[in-house]
């Protein structure tokens, strides 16, 4: 199962809620990627709270304008800037993914 969350408590909690039912679905596997991160604390404290409850970060995708710009145009953060850091951290989080899965 792949988490997903913000620098935010609520983020963090809502991971807490999450592992109890892949828990009890019997998911094997869970890992985290940190979303909208503007700056190094927050990171930080993505990574100190997964840490506390076990749960791997693959990556941290930094809060990117042409995310927001290309949600208003209706159309793919990836047509609308390919070179995006968003988008650039994403190509790498399927690339790792990739690596994980396919062996």
């Amino acid at each position: 199962m792949l988490v997903v969350l913000e620098p935010r408590m609520k983020s963090v909690d809502t991971v807490g809620r999450m592992l109890r039912l892949a828990k009890d679905i019997e998911v094997g596997e869970v890992l985290a990627v940190g979303n909208k991160v503007s700056k190094p604390g927050e990171a930080e404290f993505i990574e100190t709270h997964m840490e506390e409850m076990g749960v791997p970060v693959l990556t941290h995708i930094p809060f990117d304008e042409a995310v927001g710009e290309a949600d208003m145009l209706g159309v793919p953060a990836i047509d609308h800037n390919p070179e995006s850091p968003a988008v650039k951290a994403v190509e790498q989080l399927r690339n790792k993914l990739l690596a994980i899965f396919s062996s």
